[in-house]
């Protein structure tokens, strides 16, 4: 049986109906990617990553704050960035 991005998209949505989903980004050990709930993601890939983990899309504007917000801290050397996904509220970076 197989199953498209959209119907995965939509058990997880209805999954976590009620819910919080939340993780925190983090620089990965090797300084050149992310970690995103124990993955390790190219930050320029943070936005789909991010909507496949939590079945949730993301507005473009605020994929756009988001990933320039990443990219800042990935240019210091360090990231710490929490993440949540409210029904009521939406994303919250």
């Amino acid at each position: 049986m197989k199953i498209t991005k959209r119907q995965l998209r939509g058990i997880i949505k209805e999954a976590l109906q009620g819910e919080t989903w939340s993780t925190v980004i983090v620089m990965s050990p090797n300084f050149d990617s992310v970690l995103v709930k124990g993955r390790e993601v190219d930050p320029r890939n943070i936005v789909h990553e991010l909507e496949v983990a939590s079945g949730q899309s993301i507005p473009p504007d605020e994929a756009k704050n988001l990933e320039e917000e990443l990219m800042k801290q990935f240019s210091r050397d360090y990231v710490e960035m929490p993440v949540a996904w409210q029904p009521n509220v939406g994303w919250l970076f």
